[in-house]
């Protein structure tokens, strides 16, 4: 039982300081180096010839670039002096895999011999010294990138060999990304080849691992995490091939838990855009209560095995984190991940309190990030004002300027500084909680004015002219359900009436966008919105603020985030 593993006090109580360390490390000579590199993998993707998989490249790095940062969470089990190293190469490895993936989606005469070619730079990205990826690039037309996918394998064996251990993890490296490319190529491919070849090659491979046939397919498609962690410990001088193969066994089934808690986030989404079919590796299981069970054994082992290597406690915070990463996502709060994130949380205990602390802030942080049109928008209302107000007084709109951008970094630092708070009384919760599995206290609903952010993903239902209505689940400070009439006339303003419904009461809300493009499947929109009435305890709700989202043309379906200041 997990409980039976994070039960010892003293595991418990390094991996909750790990956690701490980990989120000090991080932010201080982690995060930054992550972000150049992912600035520097957008100039290169932006600068591909051939405007689809441009397209597939800068989709992946907005889409996905979470992953690269969230992995790096790794390079914080590093030597100081090799960090950079080892972040370098979980980026390159990321990204590298997001973008075979999406290109192994794409159709193939011959899918498993393309599907090889295409992940043999995932192979060549762990063999060292570097070997080039056999010239994919030239020889494919479906990766006529201009360099894009053999430069991101190339950087990643570069990085990796740089480090003192480098030699130690090759042969089980290799094994992982051909496992891994297998996994996803041969899952593409079973709406052409069938499920039955998916399944013979997960039995062959699942024997000796105690997985059942689907654990092991699920545990492979994402063993691109476990290539993270060998390049992680390929920082330590003292690794061996020993330690490599225990850190592949152990990986293994935190690999099941990431792939299947991946699908149960984006569940919504996915069957929005992809239709009433249920999606990807969720679909070889039968049914929620399976999942559970599947998931609950995974984390179980999982716990066990990261137990007994070396540095234990920090690869029981790494597993947290994974599961912390999942459940503190939007979709989390949706069917069927919520049941499922809430079992999981139950198996890890009070540790997990700690970690969704540190991924709420870290989310927190990417959200600021990701609206720079926001700071711009607010800096050029201050330039006016300090025109406007303030004229004779040398210096004052700078001054004004200033502390806006002062302002927003102090949100950022204010987020992270709650992450690690949240941290330090998980810690000390683990300290003085004799069991574990305790509940979450009730969050208390007494403020009267909110500043509020949901988002939702919302499926079509039916239309009627220009008008199309989507449903879905809302999460964030009012979780519930939403439905959306969303007015399209193939102009680029478009219009927007929802409520979301709630145990306490609905919300009702009017708001008009504009969208990003006319010609994307997948256009932005950003506008405002406002509060048209309310029921319950929100009858005298009222305020307004800005609306976003991505509509996705081919399914109607709809992304919708409401940023606003309420008070009822």
């Amino acid at each position: 039982m997990a409980a039976d593993v994070l039960g010892d006090r003293r595991l418990a109580v390094r991996a909750g300081l790990a956690l701490v360390l980990a989120n000090g490390r991080y932010w201080t000579s982690v995060a930054p180096i992550v972000r150049r590199e992912l600035k520097r993998w957008r100039l290169r993707a932006e600068a591909i010839g051939d405007p689809k998989l441009r397209a597939l490249a800068l989709a992946k790095l907005d889409g996905e670039g979470s992953h690269a940062e969230a992995a790096s969470m790794l390079a914080t089990f590093a030597p100081r002096a090799r960090r950079a190293s080892v972040v370098e190469a979980i980026v390159a490895l990321e990204l590298l895999f997001d973008y075979l993936d999406g290109l192994s989606e794409l159709p193939a005469r011959d899918p498993l011999p393309e599907g090889d070619r295409m992940f043999g730079a995932l192979v060549d990205a762990v063999t060292f010294p570097c070997k080039d990826s056999g010239g994919l690039v030239e020889q494919s037309p479906r990766c006529n990138d201009g360099g894009y996918l053999d430069e991101l394998s190339r950087v990643a064996s570069l990085s990796v060999a740089r480090l003192p251990a480098a030699l130690a993890i090759t042969r089980v490296a290799q094994r992982v990304a051909a496992r891994s490319g297998q996994a996803q190529t041969r899952m593409h491919a079973a709406p052409q080849l069938g499920i039955a070849q998916l399944e013979q090659w997960g039995r062959r491979g699942a024997e000796g691992t105690g997985l059942e046939w689907r654990e092991f397919v699920a545990g492979a498609a994402s063993s691109v995490l476990m290539l993270h962690a060998l390049s992680a410990a390929a920082a330590d001088p003292r690794t061996t091939a020993d330690d490599a193969a225990r850190i592949e066994e152990a990986y293994l089934s935190v690999c099941v838990l990431l792939t299947l808690l991946d699908g149960l986030v984006d569940y919504e989404q996915d069957m929005a855009e992809e239709g009433s079919q249920r999606p990807g590796y969720l679909s070889l299981f039968g049914d929620r209560s399976e999942l559970v069970e599947v998931l609950g054994r995974a984390t179980r082992r999982a716990a066990t095995q990261a137990r007994g290597l070396p540095n234990g406690a920090r690869h029981v915070m790494l597993l947290t984190g994974v599961v912390g990463y999942y459940a503190s996502a939007p979709g989390a709060d949706g069917e069927p991940a919520r049941g499922v994130t809430a079992q999981l949380r139950h198996e890890l205990g009070p540790l997990m309190s700690a970690t969704l602390g540190m991924m709420r802030a870290w989310r927190r942080g990417r959200r600021e990030r990701a609206h720079p049109e926001r700071v711009e928008s607010v800096r050029a209302s201050l330039k006016a004002r300090s025109r406007d107000e303030v004229s004779g007084r040398p210096g004052a709109g700078g001054e004004m300027r200033s502390r806006f951008v002062g302002a927003a970094r102090f949100r950022v630092a204010v987020g992270v500084a709650l992450g690690a708070v949240a941290m330090i009384a998980g810690a000390a919760a683990i300290l003085t909680t004799s069991a574990w599995g305790g509940s979450d206290s009730p969050r208390a609903q007494v403020a009267r004015v909110l500043n509020v952010r949901d988002e939702g993903r919302l499926h079509y239902v039916r239309s009627f002219d220009s008008e199309i209505i989507d449903e879905g689940q809302a999460s964030g400070t009012f979780p519930g359900r939403v439905k959306v009439h969303f007015t399209y006339t193939g102009e680029p303003t478009v219009g927007a009436r929802f409520t979301i419904y709630s145990a306490a009461g609905s919300i009702s809300a009017r708001g008009s966008a504009r969208l990003s493009s006319l010609t994307s499947a997948r256009p932005s929109f950003r506008g405002t919105m406002k509060i048209t009435g309310g029921s319950g305890r929100y009858a005298q709700i009222h305020g307004g603020g800005g609306l976003y989202g991505v509509y996705y043309r081919r399914s109607y379906g709809l992304t919708v985030q409401a940023v606003a200041k309420l008070a009822y």
